[in-house]
C-alpha cells in the first residue's frame, strides 16, 4: 500500500474515532464537532506521526504529549472543564491509538 494511502487512511481512523469519542462525551453540534476535531487533528497528528518508526518508549510518550495538548484544545474550543477535557482526550487517544494498532496490523 502506498505511504501516502496509509497515512491519509490513519489520519481518517484518527479523526473519525476520535470525533465518535467526543460526540460521545460532549454532545456538541455536528458542524462545531467537524471544524473543532478538524483543526485538533490536522495540529497534533502530524506530532504523533513524525516518531512512529521509534521505539514503544517514544511512540507513548509522544502519545501523553499529544493527549495532553488535545486536553488544552478540548478545553478553550469546547468550553470544558480541566477533568472533562483531559477524560475525553485520553479517551479518544486511546480509542484511536488502538484502532491504529489493530487494523494497520490487518494490513500491513
Amino acid at each position: 500500500m502506498p505511504d501516502l494511502l496509509i497515512a491519509a487512511l490513519g489520519f481518517l481512523i484518527t479523526f473519525a474515532s476520535e470525533a465518535a469519542v467526543v460526540y460521545a462525551f460532549l454532545k456538541p453540534n455536528f458542524r462545531q464537532l467537524i471544524i473543532y476535531e478538524l483543526l485538533i487533528n490536522l495540529f497534533t497528528w502530524p506530532l504523533a506521526n513524525l516518531l512512529s518508526g521509534s521505539t514503544m518508549a517514544v511512540i507513548l510518550a509522544a502519545e501523553c504529549a499529544v493527549v495532553l495538548v488535545e486536553c488544552v484544545l478540548i478545553k478553550l474550543l469546547f468550553d470544558v472543564g480541566s477533568r472533562k477535557a483531559m477524560l475525553v482526550s485520553f479517551a479518544a487517544n486511546a480509542i484511536s491509538f488502538l484502532l491504529g494498532i489493530i487494523i494497520f496490523q490487518i494490513l500491513i
